[in-house]
């Protein structure tokens, strides 16, 4: 039971002036009827509220740091520009109750119900907010940081301009969020679920969302930066205008998403899922897509020189008069890829898979083409000067009027392929058998010639 005597002081607004001349007096109000008690202002620091009633009851602006709260029964209690700070409130129901510029700094709130609360501008730094559930609450300029949330709902809530430094937010449910303009500095939110959520204009830095769920999120002009995104999902996101920097997407899911105008520099996208998209827009510097999967992704007329690319799966997409000048592409997956006017200069190409791809007009200069599959693929007008074809499979190939001029041919299998005013090196005696097979016309190069 309450202490009578501090119940009378609280309810007659004495209490303030009560307790200045009994500075050493905590307050007991456990179990005491405060439903609709106006206690705006006082000092409860301290105190002791186990399941006092307060449904109704306004501690507008009230000192309630250290109070124990536990079994307390809460409807639209008003806690607004309290200061609540390490107050004990787990498992609690606090039904249509408002936190408005609160400061809550290392309350513990775990498991405590606060859906559809008011909370704008609340202080939760240093919170145990794990398992709560606060869906569709508005934590509109909310402090978050060094807060662990795990496990939490925030479904359909409002957390525009929230602030989460060092927060954990292991598989916390963002599910229909509006987070815009929130800032992440650091912090975990493994396996989180961002499902349609609003990340419009977010910034993250060396944050960890390894397995998040981004899926139909609105990302346009979030900026990420060294953040580990691993595994992460962004299947039908809105990433326009997005920049990520020296971020880690291995294995990223990236289908359907729209990527226009994004901006990309150091980004590891190894065994990344970009199939179907059109890059044409991408702004990027130093990719890593070892491994990646672009199946039917448009790269028409992109500059890619120097990335990252061995094993690539390019099948059926669109690459023509794209630039791979000096990247590594050795292993990728051409099949049926349209890579007419592509330039591959001294690009890495060794064991490639280019079966029935387009490569009229290509510039192959100086590449490494040792082992390449190009069997039945259209190498018209191609230039392979200086090329390294050993053991290439240029069967069923169109070769007709391309430029082999010293290109290594050593091992090279050419039957079937189309030749016709075909440049071909030196030394061409070899390809006597070559023609008399393909019926075609070769114009061997005359030895010590460029």
């Amino acid at each position: 039971m309450a202490n009578q005597e501090h119940l009378e002081k609280v309810l007659s607004g004495q209490w303030n002036r009560w307790k200045t001349a009994n500075p050493t007096a905590v307050p007991d109000l456990v179990g005491a009827d405060l439903t609709g008690a106006d206690l705006s202002g006082l000092d409860l620091s301290r105190g002791t509220m186990t399941g006092a009633k307060l449904q109704g009851a306004t501690l507008r602006s009230a000192d309630l740091a250290g109070v124990q709260f536990d079994n307390a029964v809460f409807d639209s209690t008003v806690f607004d520009e309290a200061y609540c700070s390490g107050i004990h409130l787990s498992q609690l129901e606090m039904k249509g109750s408002s936190f408005v510029k609160a400061v809550m700094t290392d309350a513990v709130l775990r498991g405590t119900d606060f859906k559809g609360c008011a909370m704008t501008g609340v202080k939760l730094a240093g919170v145990t907010l794990a398992s709560a559930n606060l869906d569709r609450a508005d934590l509109s300029g909310a402090d978050l940081s060094g807060a662990d949330l795990r496990t939490a709902s925030f479904n359909g809530s409002t957390l525009v301009g929230v602030v989460m430094k060092d927060t954990v937010m292991d598989r916390v449910s963002f599910t229909g969020a509006n987070l815009a303009s929130s800032v992440f500095l650091g912090g975990s939110a493994k396996g989180a679920q961002f499902v349609g959520a609003n990340l419009f204009k977010v910034k993250v830095t060396k944050g960890s969302f390894r397995d998040a769920n981004f899926m139909r999120v609105n990302m346009r002009e979030a900026e990420l930066i060294e953040t580990d995104l691993q595994n992460a999902v962004f299947e039908e996101a809105d990433l326009t205008g997005s920049r990520w920097f020296a971020c880690n997407a291995q294995a990223a899911d990236l289908r359907r998403a729209t990527v226009s105008n994004m901006l990309l520099e150091g980004i590891q996208l190894a065994a990344a899922r970009l199939d179907g998209l059109d890059l044409t827009t991408l702004r990027a510097d130093g990719l890593s897509l070892v491994r990646a999967s672009l199946i039917g992704a448009t790269l028409s007329g992109m500059s890619m020189n120097g990335w990252r690319m061995e094993q690539v799966r390019f099948d059926n997409a669109d690459l023509s008069n794209a630039n791979f000048e000096r990247s590594d592409l050795e292993g990728a997956r051409f099949t049926g890829a349209k890579m007419r006017g592509t330039r591959f200069q001294n690009a890495s190409l060794a064991n490639i898979m280019a079966n029935r791809a387009n490569l009229a007009h290509s510039d192959f200069t100086s590449a490494d083409l040792s082992g390449a599959d190009l069997s039945s693929a259209d190498l018209r007008h191609s230039k392979l000067v200086e090329a390294d074809c050993s053991h290439c499979r240029f069967s069923g190939a169109d070769l007709r009027g391309a430029d082999l001029s010293k290109a290594i041919l050593t091992g090279a299998r050419l039957w079937g392929a189309r030749v016709g005013k075909t440049t071909f090196p030196g030394s061409a005696f070899h390809w006597q058998l070559v023609l008399s097979l393909v019926g075609g016309f070769v114009k061997p190069k005359a030895a010590g010639r460029n």
